[in-house]
């Protein structure tokens, strides 16, 4: 899913457990103006190593014609979900985005479509 934060657009993963949206670290210096509410926390990741991680509110993420406000986003290192995937992410989009409305993932047409 494409998603627009700031003037750039970036390509995310759909991930329906994630508690918050994360995005790569690598973008954070680039979001820095985008985000408020920045604070450094500890994340637990899948090798189950905590890890010192920044996360704040990303101000707006425009998908299509929806806008999201405030969302609460981790940043960190994604490298593993691109490599061990063979995929090239930004991010990945979970609750806070897909518990505002009924969300549809068609994978024919390759849409995510809100359901208002």
């Amino acid at each position: 899913v494409n998603a627009k934060v700031g003037d750039f657009t970036y390509s995310f993963g759909i991930d329906c457990g994630a508690e918050s949206n994360l995005m790569s670290e690598t973008l954070f210096e680039a979001l820095k103006k985008e985000t408020k509410k920045i604070k450094t926390d500890e994340l637990i990741g899948a090798e189950n190593q905590p890890k010192k991680v920044r996360k704040g509110k990303v101000k707006k993420t425009a998908i299509g014609t929806k806008v999201f406000k405030n969302l609460p986003t981790v940043f960190s290192d994604i490298s593993h979900l691109n490599d061990g995937y063979k995929i090239n992410i930004d991010g990945l989009l979970g609750y806070q985005i897909l518990h505002q409305q009924k969300t549809l993932l068609s994978y024919a047409r390759s849409e995510m479509i809100f359901i208002e």
